[in-house]
């Protein structure tokens, strides 16, 4: 039940700074700032063996995955627009952050600790770019 309840916790925490970054965003961003968005590759993050992983980082909630519907509601809720950098947290099997790029065409970084959900995304990854090419250099996931 304590586990149910950090996730569901971790979910609204997530979901309201996402509110809470788009709304500041909408707020405060120039026109100089959107064609630095639009330019700018993703940033580089180190690469992690997923042997050399702590044990005791294992993962607090469970994974449950996301329906679609809800994916497409919750990035219409963000209003996630073009010009966005998606990050998402605890990014399971990657949904969210390929809906973000194929739907909306942001740049999105899916983060998870789980590695076999990692190579998960990374299998969803492949297949979502045989269907939107353009996608292949808009996502990462570490």
């Amino acid at each position: 039940m304590a586990k149910l309840f950090k996730f569901i916790l971790i979910a609204v925490l997530a979901i309201s700074i996402l509110v809470a970054c788009s709304f500041l965003s909408n707020h405060n961003q120039s026109p100089s700032n959107k064609l630095l968005t639009e330019i700018t590759p993703l940033p580089t993050v180190p690469n992690i063996d997923p042997k050399i992983i702590d044990p005791e980082s294992t993962p607090d909630a469970p994974y449950l995955q996301t329906p679609q519907e809800a994916v497409i509601k919750m990035l219409d809720m963000a209003k996630v627009k073009r010009s966005d950098l998606v990050y998402d947290l605890g990014s399971g099997d990657g949904r969210i952050v390929i809906a973000a790029a194929q739907k909306i065409g942001v740049k999105a970084i899916g983060i998870e600790i789980d590695p076999e959900l990692i190579r998960e995304s990374n299998r969803e990854l492949k297949s979502a770019i045989a269907q939107t090419p353009k996608i292949q250099d808009q996502i990462k996931f570490i």
